[in-house]
């Protein structure tokens, strides 16, 4: 009954709700720190990158297969970036992060996220994508 991977599913699915909930819970009010925004990013972020992974292994066909890892992407390359301001701000070192540097932290995960969603004109990033049989 199910797929193959159900049980695997099933903890990634978990792991998306319970990132959804950590985002949520921080972001209700109770904590009076600075990186409360970036931490309910993180965590939005990642949940979207667990949904995507789930319903990329759920998926029947190539075209699915491939509409969820773009839709991966979408948080995938932002989390370490984020997880690098987290950090940095629990460590006190916020005085480091000028709005100049915040931006060019993103540079790189928004090209990436360009090259994932364009990948079917240049085959830059994934030259091909194939179901192998076994």
């Amino acid at each position: 009954m199910g797929t193959p991977y159900s049980a695997v599913l099933t903890l990634i699915v978990s792991a998306g709700v319970l990132n959804l909930l950590m985002g949520l819970y921080a972001l209700s009010g109770r904590s009076k720190l600075t990186m409360v925004r970036t931490f309910f990013a993180f965590s939005l972020l990642a949940a979207i990158y667990t949904f995507g992974s789930a319903l990329e292994l759920a998926s029947g066909s190539l075209e699915e297969i491939k509409f969820w890892i773009k839709f991966e992407y979408l948080g995938m390359p932002f989390l370490p970036p984020l997880n690098l301001l987290i950090i940095m701000s629990y460590l006190g070192m916020e005085r480091y992060l000028g709005r100049r540097l915040k931006i060019a932290m993103f540079i790189i995960p928004t090209v990436t996220l360009l090259l994932v969603m364009t990948n079917d004109w240049h085959h830059l990033y994934y030259r091909d994508i194939v179901l192998r049989a076994g």
